[in-house]
């Protein structure tokens, strides 16, 4: 049991529960001083016995054990089954990785910090995997480093403790964009180039599967050379298959323009392009997905270009190209500008007849790039769930995409806290589709109590929650915990499988707290993150921090053990 310094806050850690008598005493700093006194009962639950993954040995799936990660439902709840056969809620966190960006004030990177703390990279990842277990985390989600995933290669073994983690972005998207690894004899090129929008691959384009049947072949995501340590591992719960970044039009639908609005206003044909501020060069011209418009309109309007004017109130002369591509009157010549083109986001302003044209391809263009993702995934691995991109699936997700991803996924990673409008934040995914999900990219900041206090970010994400101090900060995941374990679809059915916190460490670059670190990798507990130098309870150096900040990681600590406590006793 011990007692914070700075914020007078009482903790303790123990694993069988029980009542415990306590006597308390305090004396104020008067001569001679003044003291009182109480006997006091603690009474503690103890915590629920999990399995080597973290499945709850009281939940044992009716289906059994099958040596990987699966998902069943027990009761009205849907969870997570580990290897063992047990419930598992997720509770993981994202960005487990020494490669947070930014420059501190002293001129120096976490990476920077790291380096001098620990002895390698492996010392590095054990430490972070022993304080996220004691601090009741069970998982790394996405955007874990090579050094901390639990499986082991020639000349990198798994640095222990074991957490269960997802596959690492194989970006099946960004990667055949960009040609990593020199596979295709050109990139697939990024249609929404020539709208000045960063980025969606062209997915009607033979070579974006070629692509990804290749990467899944060669796992050329950090493991080329040894797949079958990734894909066989028990300790992997499933594939995230790229990052919204790369995926404009499959999130939020007022930020994300409308794919099918995007298609028709791109050019037909693409020399150079652009990806993540890189430019490609093609070539092969041709924009499949632009052809894959036109011919789906063909079929629909039974190859009469009239029929589609008269739907549109357009005045296109050919299904093809006469003149060029924003100068002629061809349907490829479309490039956005015509008054029969509404708003590119919410279409407004285009005919009914329009508007479910483009919605009805973009369930197409969303279906194509799920099913190949799907499909080279099994090609290889049969064993692991598919989660597909991170983060895509959401309340204010099109439901075009979400149907789409519906046929595809296993889980869906949902930004449940941006719908703000309706009183069941599922209602426009678990009821749409009848998946279950991880919710994902919820941020929790304590910007004046943190190390960015004299630098906060101006424009922090609408998935933020603001808090004032590090305590209150630990107050707020509690909650909102504590809220997803109680959303319902229709149905009655409890469909959240879990949260994933971002991140690991503080982010300077974006001028955000994020972190459970500081970027000098010093704990929020109240006893690391503080001016005065000293040692965790690991043996390492802590502390050297420009003030004393507060304590979330208890709020935090308690929240998860909380959880498990609740899954376990049934509630």
């Amino acid at each position: 049991m011990t007692l914070g310094a700075a914020s007078g806050q009482l903790s303790a850690t123990t694993l069988g529960g029980g009542a415990f008598n306590l006597k308390v005493q305090v004396a104020d700093s008067a001569s001679p001083p003044h003291t009182a006194s109480a006997a006091l009962t603690l009474s503690v639950d103890p915590v629920p016995q999990t399995d080597q993954y973290g499945g709850l040995l009281s939940m044992a799936s009716p289906s059994g054990a099958t040596g990987f990660f699966r998902m069943d439902k027990f009761g009205s709840r849907w969870m997570l089954v580990t290897p063992e056969g047990h419930a598992y809620w997720f509770l993981g966190v994202a960005l487990v990785s020494s490669g947070t960006p930014g420059i501190d004030p002293a001129g120096k990177s976490y990476s920077q910090y790291i380096g001098a703390k620990y002895a390698n990279s492996e010392a590095w990842a054990t430490q972070e995997k022993n304080r996220l277990l004691s601090w009741g985390f069970n998982a790394l989600s996405w955007g874990a480093g090579i050094t901390t995933t639990s499986f082991s290669i020639p000349g990198n073994p798994a640095a222990q403790p074991m957490m269960p983690h997802f596959n690492e972005h194989i970006s099946f998207a960004l990667h055949s964009m960009s040609n990593t690894g020199g596979f295709l004899k050109t990139p697939v090129k990024n249609i929404l180039s020539p709208l000045k929008i960063d980025s969606f691959p062209d997915v009607f384009d033979p070579a974006f599967q070629q692509y990804a049947f290749w990467a899944m072949a060669t796992n050329m995501h950090g493991t080329i050379g040894f797949p079958d340590a990734e894909y066989k591992s028990p300790w992997v719960i499933g594939f995230i298959t790229d990052e919204s970044d790369e995926l404009k039009g499959f999130g939020n639908w007022q930020t994300h323009p409308h794919l099918g609005w995007m298609v028709l206003a791109t050019a037909p044909t693409l020399t150079t392009g652009s990806v993540l501020g890189h430019t490609v060069s093609y070539s092969d011209p041709t924009v499949y997905s632009k052809l894959a418009l036109r011919d789906f309109l063909i079929g629909r309007y039974g190859g009469d270009i009239h029929a589609l004017n008269s739907a549109w109130k357009g005045a296109y002369t050919t299904w093809n190209s006469s003149g060029g591509y924003g100068v002629g009157t061809g349907l490829l010549d479309e490039n956005g500008q015509h008054s029969w083109m509404g708003d590119k986001h919410s279409l407004a302003g285009e005919t009914a007849a329009m508007q479910q044209d483009l919605n009805d391809f973009l369930f197409q263009i969303a279906k194509k790039y799920y099913q190949i993702c799907h499909d080279a995934i099994r090609s290889v691995d049969t064993n692991h769930l598919i989660v597909g991109p991170d983060v895509v699936g959401g309340p204010d997700t099109r439901p075009e995409v979400l149907m789409a991803a519906a046929q595809y996924l296993d889980i869906f990673l949902v930004n449940a806290h941006h719908q703000t409008d309706k009183v069941n934040p599922v209602a426009d995914t678990y009821n749409l589709t009848g998946k279950p999900f991880l919710s994902a990219s919820k941020v929790f900041l304590a910007l004046p109590d943190s190390p960015l206090a004299a630098n906060p970010t101006t424009n922090p994400s609408e998935n933020a929650s603001l808090s004032n101090t590090q305590a209150e900060r630990g107050q707020a995941y509690a909650r909102y915990v504590q809220t997803l374990l109680q959303l319902k679809g229709s149905d009655g059915t409890y469909p959240v499988m879990g949260f994933s916190w971002w991140a690991l460490a503080d982010n300077f670059s974006e001028k955000a707290n994020y972190g459970l670190v500081t970027t000098r990798d010093n704990a929020y507990n109240g006893q690391e993150a503080v001016t005065r130098y000293g040692v965790d309870p690991w043996g390492y150096r802590v502390g050297g921090e420009g003030a004393n900040y507060g304590n979330s990681i208890s709020g935090i600590q308690n929240a998860n053990l909380t959880t498990l406590r609740a899954l376990a006793a049934g509630h």
